[in-house]
């Protein structure tokens, strides 16, 4: 497809100076770890594990115990093989009345039903405050009901003053008792400290808490051997993935062609892990990937490399949704197509989003998903307001901008964004309430971007500093 804006000659390209890859041919040589007989086993006893959870899920009309089991389902993440039953059951909770006076549980229905789409109220929090109007003293011995308070107001929508109450009280008590906890409860509330349970990525989570979850008293081995089967077999369905993807990039020769191009491929490939892991999304990882690292399209050699890709997408798809690479045409020409770079703070925050690609991103990660993502998803991601790429070279980033049009320090402009990325997250809390405008499982793509980006750059450029991830 002829693109009359591309111009291959007008903008010149600097090097960088980034360490090599950190993993070499790792994943294209070594082995799997399970032979074909193993995963046909692990894969029977995972079916056989999934009915007697399924049955649990069912027979249980014991509130606490509900919300209890599907919370652990959750933190191990396989909550994916039980969609309807995890439904119904918060479906119920919704409509049933919790009376209960502790905070543990409390807390806990109000995030699970928040996270997934409920408009529950969080004046049910004001039975734990004192005549004075604060969170009464007496919760700080119950670090159990903390940690389940903390992790539910990061869900907060704007307005919500009671939930940003809620943060700042528990976090100075987990902080206070943090060390004179015992596992697995200090590990996660350190965790929690560190990143709050909704900004978590998921795959990272199940990782953490099967660990955690095996020091539990009151463990469910049904679903504590499930989550470890599954663990494993999805592991070495990555490793597959990770396998392909490497030849793909070995063959496209850019470390030799493109010298001054990161060789983060594995970096990227668990950036996209981050968006979405299930074994049924395998081939819209795929695509993602392959839009991922997209190089600017003044490149020659590359661009006939991009046609390729494309093609090879349109390939993968069924026949009636082949529109949709279209759209990730459309987005890959508008992100590369324009100089110009913004002169005052607010036109920083409302390029920058588009600048680093992110929509194109959202677009390609909604390429590969089943019938969810319509014509309609695609004309939202692309309804973001017409981007202007910043020039090449040394441009002033946001932060800067900031700093010289307010006059101020930089640890100023850091709390700033600091600010701005909690309202951000109170937007995307809000966006996920019914009824929602997309699709909840296309905002769930968004927002597990946004997950993966505050952990790869909350402390510094992880993926350019690929050590910090290893």
């Amino acid at each position: 497809m002829e693109n009359s804006k591309f111009n291959p000659e007008k903008v010149g390209r600097k090097s960088g100076d980034y360490h090599p890859s950190l993993w070499g041919d790792y994943f294209i040589t070594n082995s799997q770890p399970f032979s074909s007989q193993q995963k046909s086993w692990m894969e029977q006893k995972v079916e056989e594990l999934k009915e007697e959870v399924k049955k649990k899920l069912h027979s249980i009309t014991d509130l606490h115990e509900s919300m209890n089991l599907i919370d652990a389902i959750q933190h191990l993440g396989i909550d994916y093989h039980f969609t309807k039953e995890i439904d119904e059951a918060l479906d119920h909770l919704n409509n049933a009345e919790l009376k209960s006076f502790d905070l543990h549980e409390v807390a806990l229905r109000f995030r699970l039903l928040r996270q997934h789409g409920f408009r529950v109220t969080a004046d049910e929090f004001n039975k734990f405050k004192d005549d004075k109007g604060n969170f009464a003293e007496t919760l700080s011995n119950d670090p159990k009901g903390l940690l389940s308070l903390y992790n539910a107001a990061y869900l907060g929508t704007h307005g919500e003053t009671i939930l940003e109450e809620a943060i700042s009280f528990s976090r100075i008590h987990l902080e206070s008792i943090a060390n004179d906890l015992k596992p697995p409860l200090a590990n996660e509330v350190s965790h929690a400290l560190v990143t709050p349970l909704p900004r978590r990525l998921k795959r990272l989570e199940a990782r953490y808490y099967i660990s955690d979850y095996e020091m539990e008293d009151k463990r469910d081995d049904t679903i504590f051997e499930l989550a470890k089967l599954d663990f494993n077999l999805l592991q070495s369905l990555h490793r597959e993935e990770l396998k392909s993807i490497s030849l793909w990039w070995k063959d496209l020769e850019l470390e030799n062609k493109l010298c001054y191009v990161r060789d983060r491929i594995v970096e990227l490939y668990f950036w996209i892990l981050g968006v979405y892991f299930e074994p049924h999304y395998s081939c819209a990882r795929m695509i993602t990937m392959k839009s991922v690292d997209q190089l600017p399209t003044y490149l020659k050699y590359f661009f006939l490399k991009l046609i390729d890709t494309f093609k090879e997408f349109e390939d993968k798809l069924e026949s009636e949704d082949k529109y949709r690479v279209s759209y990730l045409r459309e987005m890959e020409t508008e992100w590369y197509a324009h100089d110009y770079e913004p002169t005052t703070f607010e036109e920083h925050l409302q390029t920058s989003l588009v600048s680093v690609g992110i929509p194109m991103l959202i677009c390609a990660s909604f390429v590969g998903m089943d019938k969810v993502a319509t014509r309609a998803a695609f004309e939202w991601v692309i309804s973001i307001p017409e981007p202007h790429e910043k020039k090449r070279g040394h441009c002033a980033s946001t932060l800067d901008s900031y700093m010289k049009e307010h006059s101020t320090t930089k640890e100023v402009a850091i709390a700033k964004f600091r600010s701005i990325i909690e309202d951000a997250w109170k937007t995307t809390n809000e966006a996920f309430l019914k009824p929602t405008d997309v699709p909840i499982p296309l905002i769930e793509r968004v927002a597990n971007f946004t997950r993966m980006d505050e952990m790869i750059y909350k402390y510094t450029d992880g993926f350019t500093n690929a050590t910090y991830l290893k």
